[in-house]
């Protein structure tokens, strides 16, 4: 539950207000409103875009704002003045990657779609869920050393070798095969 803020001023149903009030790309204030904050999450966490929250495209291609939704600044704002609703702006994306792996079955699945496009929207989606949440869906970075072997680790500063330690690296390291990159 959002933290209820409230600065002596007036509040429409569950609105809540923040320290000021955002102008938004309308023209007019906006107060942070929880149900609309609580949408926004949901449409994020399913999936959806924050951009395509905010606006919509018109007939003649442009992009319009949607009366009544906050602009995409407004949003911003509201991350970096409400802790609470920053973090669970945070959690609404993760579970963006996780919709939007989903999508990828469907979208792989989906004969109807012509395969090039299949392959950009699954492709597209798959790089944005490996961005969001690297650790489940990026590529794992494994640090060997030759041929699979554990990498090496720095046994000692140099000044602290013996001298006949220096000599067997030295030796070692002129008899190891060189490996064209």
């Amino acid at each position: 539950m959002l933290k209820k803020v409230n600065r002596g001023r007036p509040t429409e149903g569950d609105a809540f207000a923040v320290d000021y009030n955002y102008a938004s790309n309308r023209g007019h204030q906006l107060h942070f409103n929880e149900t609309l904050a609580l949408e926004l999450l949901e449409h994020i966490a399913s999936g959806q875009s924050l951009r395509s929250f905010c606006l919509q495209k018109r007939e003649d291609g442009k992009m319009r704002a949607i009366e009544g939704r906050p602009s995409m600044m407004t949003v911003l704002r509201w991350r970096a003045q409400i802790p609470e609703f920053s973090r669970m702006y945070d959690q609404a994306r993760l579970d963006q990657a996780d919709s939007l792996v989903d999508e990828i079955i469907d979208i792989a699945d989906d004969e109807s779609i012509d395969p090039k496009s299949r392959r950009v929207r699954v492709d597209s989606r798959k790089w944005c869920a490996s961005k969001m949440k690297p650790k489940v869906y990026g590529d794992r970075v494994a640090v060997t050393g030759a041929d699979g072997a554990p990498p090496v680790g720095v046994m000692a500063v140099p000044m602290q070798l013996s001298d006949a330690q220096l000599e067997t690296i030295a030796a070692q390291a002129l008899t190891a095969p060189i490996k064209a990159t």
